[in-house]
C-alpha cells in the first residue's frame, strides 16, 4: 500500500472561498431558521400571537401575512388612522377592545408574543423598544 501526499493548496479561489462560508454561515444559522422541535423539543405555544402596530399600506401586508399563517395569530391592531385601523380589525375579525390608537396599550397586554411595526420610520425605535421592555 502506497501512502499518497496531499497537495498543498497555493491558493484558495474566490470561488471556492465564498461557497464555503456561505456553507459555514449556513451551518452556523441553522439552529437559529429551525425550529427546536424539528429537533424533538416542545414549543412554547401552538401558534406565535402578534400584535400589529401600524396597520396601513406595509403594515397591513404584513399583518396579512400573519393572519393567513397557521402557524400565527394576530390579536390586536394598533394605528392612528381611523379607517386603516378599523379595516384592519376587520379583515383580522377582531373586536373593538382589541383595536388600539395608542401603541403603548398594545404592547402591554401580556397574551401578545411579537409585535410588527408597520409605521412610518421616525416611529420604529420608540414602538420597538416598548414592545422589548414590555416583554
Amino acid at each position: 500500500m502506497k501512502i499518497r501526499r496531499m497537495k498543498r493548496l497555493e491558493s484558495v479561489s474566490r470561488r471556492d472561498f465564498l461557497k464555503n462560508s456561505a456553507l459555514a454561515g449556513a451551518a452556523f444559522a441553522m439552529p437559529s431558521i429551525v425550529p427546536a422541535s424539528v429537533f424533538g423539543a416542545n414549543a412554547p405555544s401552538e401558534r406565535i400571537t402578534f400584535g400589529c402596530v401600524g396597520v396601513g399600506g406595509q403594515g397591513s401586508g404584513n399583518m396579512n401575512s400573519f393572519k393567513g399563517n397557521k402557524v400565527s395569530e394576530v390579536l390586536a391592531v394598533c394605528d392612528v388612522d381611523f379607517a386603516h385601523r378599523e379595516k384592519a380589525r376587520e379583515k383580522v375579525g377582531l373586536s373593538s377592545e382589541s383595536s388600539y390608537v395608542d401603541f403603548r396599550e398594545l404592547v402591554a397586554r401580556d397574551d401578545i408574543d411579537a409585535v410588527s411595526v408597520g409605521t412610518p420610520d421616525h416611529w420604529h425605535v420608540p414602538v420597538s423598544i416598548a414592545a422589548v421592555r414590555s416583554g
